[in-house]
């Protein structure tokens, strides 16, 4: 087959086009959710083990493949191999690799193909995930998981827990959390893909004064605080914290301070102010943060990854020791079969020091390729600095960046164009 006719062939089937890519890649991932309710069949990941190798053929003919992506591609595929050869094969580890490779290739798909990105792709979207949300408010949440759905049962427990903590009266606070998320797999899902629709839609409405875009942002935040997850409404302050500091509009940061130092100090009446609210959990996270700090989630399973990476080997600081190994060691340590919930401590555990690099990396090329952009508009820079602070602090990669990375370069070919309407947004 000549490049003529596979170009051609790609054309046929729509791949050079982003939106029916955005759109094929909702259908799937609303699909999976919908079976998710009663079977813990998995369709995305094949979906991505299909698709994958067409935004690789694509980026190739129209010249866009660069090295650094394939190099990034090579580095974990390698340390793929290399760490199941020695650790064993387990499906969540090809499952983890997947979802990283989906991630960078898709943002370079985007990129490429960025003057033919719709906004009526978005709005599409927004419906769905409003749609799959919905459900929520009937008590409808779906019970599975994407990459945790393990029993502690397939692992056998073999010593007492090696990481624990103090003041266990008040972890009341963080067992009596209840989450709403609808049909999503798990509810950071639900509140990643809200937080980011509700920036994208305050974003619009700066620009184009329709009150519905206002709407739609207000609800899609309220949305976002509803669901009950903390991580995104933290990862998308910190980066605003990030943005007035970096202007030096000191004011901000000390009435940001200010009210911070007010609610530590009187984080108990603020609690009882809260109590069954949309507040609550975020009063009940001040609480644990500064009375039972050794009872944060993120403090175990943390914790647990300093354990294990202490006793690495140089060829595993080299290659990793694949993702499946990682829970299997907060198992051990945490009696709980999770992964370490940080893009960045995930991928030293299980690809290896390389392997971190060429992902740091990565965040600096994204920002590299938009950074006019990143720089010149408020919102533009909080939703880039939201996917690392977010990686780090929960994870990026596993939540569907394919959705994310969409929206975010609109946004930056929008914020790009001096016309109050981006031309290939007001003309699709």
């Amino acid at each position: 087959m000549t490049v003529l006719s596979l170009k051609n062939l790609l054309d046929k089937l729509w791949v050079s086009n982003p939106n029916f890519i955005f759109l094929l890649s909702l259908a799937v991932f609303a699909t999976d959710s919908a079976i998710n309710l009663f079977w813990n069949i998995p369709v995305f990941v094949p979906f991505i083990i299909l698709i994958l190798p067409f935004l690789y053929v694509d980026l190739y003919l129209s010249r866009k493949l660069g090295k650094f992506h394939i190099w990034f591609s090579l580095v974990f595929v390698l340390s793929f191999f290399v760490a199941g050869f020695i650790y064993g094969w387990r499906r969540q580890n090809l499952s983890d690799l997947l979802f990283i490779l989906f991630f960078v290739t898709a943002f370079y798909y985007y990129k490429a193909h960025a003057d033919r990105l719709s906004i009526k792709s978005v709005h599409v979207f927004t419906v769905v995930i409003f749609v799959m949300f919905s459900f929520a408010f009937a008590g409808i949440n779906s019970g599975s998981y994407t990459h945790e759905r393990l029993s502690i049962d397939s692992v056998a427990v073999t010593a007492k827990k090696k990481v624990n903590h103090n003041n266990e009266h008040l972890d009341v606070l963080e067992y009596k959390r209840n989450y709403h998320y609808g049909v999503f797999r798990i509810p950071h899902i639900a509140t990643y893909l809200l937080g980011f629709v509700g920036l994208f839609y305050a974003f619009l409405y700066l620009r184009k004064r329709y009150l519905l875009f206002a709407l739609i942002s207000g609800v899609a935040l309220l949305l976002m605080l509803y669901s009950g997850v903390r991580t995104y409404f933290a990862a998308m302050v910190l980066a605003m914290m990030v943005y007035f500091f970096r202007r030096k509009t000191l004011w901000v940061i000390l009435a940001f301070a200010m009210l911070a130092l007010l609610i530590v100090i009187f984080r108990y009446p603020f609690y009882t102010i809260t109590q069954n609210t949309l507040l609550e959990p975020f009063s009940s996270l001040i609480i644990t943060m500064v009375d039972n700090t050794d009872r944060l989630s993120r403090v175990l399973i943390w914790k647990s990854w300093w354990l294990e990476i202490q006793q690495f080997s140089w060829y595993n600081y080299l290659f990793g020791k694949t993702y499946f190994s990682g829970v299997e060691a907060n198992i051990q340590n945490l009696h709980r079969p999770i992964w370490f919930h940080n893009d960045f401590l995930s991928v030293i555990y299980s690809y290896g020091l390389v392997g971190f690099v060429f992902y740091i990396m990565f965040f600096v090329k994204m920002f590299r390729a938009f950074s006019k952009q990143i720089r010149g508009d408020f919102f533009a820079f909080v939703f880039f600095v939201t996917m690392p602070v977010a990686a780090f602090i929960n994870g990026m990669y596993y939540y569907f960046p394919v959705f994310v990375l969409f929206l975010f370069i609109a946004m930056a070919d929008f914020s790009a164009n001096s016309q109050e309407v981006a031309p290939n947004i007001r003309h699709q």
